[in-house]
């Protein structure tokens, strides 16, 4: 009788850098909901917008897919780790652009224009989702990838 299990084990096997870069990208999208992600001030008065009073779709797949993606870092098998975050990224990506708006108020605003308008007023927490959201993203990509040779 195997004695096999489908998570890892050992901590120095967690520790090496194909399980733990994912695993920090992973938590880094769970956590950075809790972050400011916008701020802007004009005239004595600010304003800042955390991940969490954004679109409450987007919050809960960031929140779950980043825990169900961390759980997915202990996994043995790099290809159903792999997809679990290739998976997770997808999705995260497709709410974003389901719900980007392509009218706003009559006035139709264009992708250009509204990336920078993000730019220029956002914060640690929204960067922190982006390379978070594309680290997990291609670290899926290279675990399929490693599995498969």
């Amino acid at each position: 009788m195997s004695n096999e299990t489908a998570f890892i084990n050992d901590s120095e096997e967690f520790f090496h850098f194909r399980r733990i870069i994912p695993f920090l990208f992973s938590a880094g999208l769970a956590l950075c909901i809790f972050l400011p992600w916008f701020s802007y001030s004009s005239f004595g008065s600010s304003i800042s917008l955390s991940g969490i009073d954004l679109n409450e779709k987007l919050i809960f797949a960031a929140l779950v897919g980043g825990a169900i993606s961390m759980v997915a870092s202990f996994v043995k098998s790099f290809k159903i780790k792999g997809l679990v975050h290739l998976f997770t990224a997808v999705v995260i990506v497709i709410l974003i652009i389901a719900m980007s708006p392509q009218e706003t108020s009559g006035i139709n605003v264009s992708a250009d224009m509204l990336f920078d308008a993000i730019l220029k007023i956002a914060t640690f927490g929204f960067y922190l989702f982006a390379i978070s959201l594309l680290g997990l993203f291609i670290s899926g990509l290279a675990e399929i990838a490693y599995e498969s040779d």
